[in-house]
């Protein structure tokens, strides 16, 4: 069997949309345990850790054995809160959205005193259209974070059966229903913090007639040498309307309807230039233009930078059992490498020049790929930016680790949508050669013994083990 996975790439490198305009929400925030009103400076995107810490209300929590003294912290609400102005030009776009990267991890989101939405995944990226809760003038954004801990004992109590979570040492061990870093739980190698905060930007983003509201290409190389390249555009638009769409060299007339459309285009180059992982040949990236003018010339668009590379996973019989390796534009490639893990329990810390450390050490070390761990994070763009740069393959694991699931369909839809965002955000970068379902749970749920440690009787075993297949295998 040959397993293929070709993920050939964008990424956004000169964005020009004239009808877009982004409002950052990140600064004049402040925070308090609900139920107080003992209102403190916040930093966004944050944690309240940090916000503690930075206030002076709590000590270091790497010091010591302030892990164990500050565990009160993961049992509290929080809210958070900030105030911004909209000028009456900005609230005439007729779109207006208000926009998290990310969320941790269960919040009840207030504009203006109405309750405008509920999240309950730390992994997924939230866009509510907000223009009907907008005033010119003052506005206030509130957010109560509600404790994982708390919110999910009664899943745990009211189970019929306790889920293996291999990273926590607690008895109240809620890690297994909740969408959040599993490692903030507590792991072999680092403390328990479970934190809460707006721990990636929040923004406004408004637009009028069009919005391009995703770029996604494939590549591969034809029988005759040349390179295609198969571009894809979803794009929003509020009425009925003829535009003109320029892509590449490339211009055609497209009929857009009110709603989302999906603009494919496909490019034949004859002078290209291949990207290679490090070791392998250059980082090389080609440029492609694509703009749209809607029905009154308005102009939005942006620039593609584009790598063509193929990966291949090849698992072929042999006369030793299975292969396992990949190749990289057709040369088989040797991987060397090491497990990535978070750098900081308290995500916000790890600024730019942090992820530019690690990734050069990881060239100094000539690794040429590294593995994306699945009790973290589904890593910044800026830490892909730099694989792509440096030519390192990443091995991406899905945000699953050593625990088994719920039977839940809720569950499983917020997984589905998790998927969906990340999928879509990461999936134009060179560096990415594979995803990977989770991290030792079919192993663990073998070889580990968690049937008789947790006295499951065999109809439990069937339906455990049926919902990681409904998870991970369909």
């Amino acid at each position: 069997m040959k397993c293929h996975f070709c993920l050939l790439v964008i990424a956004l490198v000169s964005v020009f949309h004239v009808q877009s305009k982004t409002l950052s929400l990140n600064t004049n925030w402040t925070f308090t345990a609900r139920n107080k009103i003992d209102w403190k400076p916040a930093t966004v995107p944050g944690t309240v850790h940090l916000d503690l810490l930075n206030n002076g209300l709590i000590g270091d929590p790497y010091y010591a054995d302030n892990e164990h003294k500050l565990r009160w912290i993961e049992n509290k609400d929080w809210i958070y809160k900030t105030t911004f102005d909209i000028d009456s030009n900005y609230y005439a776009q007729q779109h207006i959205a208000l926009i998290f990267e990310g969320l941790d991890t269960y919040t009840t989101i207030l504009l203006n005193d109405h309750e405008i939405a509920a999240t309950d995944n730390m992994f997924r990226r939230w866009k509510i259209d907000v223009k009907s809760f907008l005033k010119v003038g003052r506005n206030e954004l509130r957010i109560i974070f509600h404790s994982p801990v708390t919110l999910n004992k009664k899943n745990v109590e009211n189970a019929p059966y306790e889920l293996p979570a291999a990273n926590e040492t607690v008895n109240l061990k809620v890690s297994p229903y909740v969408r959040k870093a599993a490692y903030h739980f507590g792991w072999d190698w680092g403390p328990r913090f479970v934190t809460s905060g707006v721990w990636r930007p929040v923004y406004l983003e408004s637009w009028n007639t069009v919005q391009i509201a995703d770029v996604y290409y494939t590549t591969k190389i034809l029988e005759n040498g040349n390179a295609q390249i198969n571009i894809s555009l979803d794009v929003l638009s509020n009425s009925n309307q003829t535009c003109t769409i320029n892509i590449g060299d490339k211009t055609q007339e497209f009929t857009l309807k009110n709603g989302k459309n999906t603009i494919k285009e496909k490019l034949e180059l004859t002078t290209f230039k291949k990207w290679f992982p490090r070791g392998y040949g250059n980082q090389d990236f080609n440029f492609i233009e694509y703009r749209i003018y809607d029905q009154s010339k308005r102009l939005v668009g942006g620039k593609l930078k584009v790598a063509i590379r193929e990966v291949e996973l090849i698992q072929e019989k042999d006369t030793i059992g299975t292969s396992f390796y990949f190749k990289v534009n057709g040369t088989p490639f040797y991987a060397k490498g090491a497990n990535y893990i978070p750098q900081d329990l308290f995500l916000p810390r790890v600024d730019s020049a942090a992820y530019e450390t690690l990734l050069k050490n990881v060239v100094d070390l000539n690794m040429n790929m590294i593995r994306v761990w699945g009790g973290g994070i589904y890593e910044n763009d800026y830490f892909y930016d730099l694989c792509d740069q440096y030519g390192i393959l990443v091995w991406q694991d899905f945000m699953f680790a050593n625990s088994m699931y719920p039977k839940s369909p809720i569950f499983i839809e917020n997984i589905r949508a998790e998927v969906r965002d990340n999928v879509k955000r990461l999936r134009n970068h060179p560096c990415i050669a594979l995803w990977c379902g989770n991290n030792e749970i079919e192993v663990a749920w073998g070889n580990w013994g968690w049937q008789k440690q947790y006295g499951y009787s065999k109809s439990d075993s069937t339906e455990i083990w049926n919902t990681y297949v409904s998870i991970f295998h369909e």
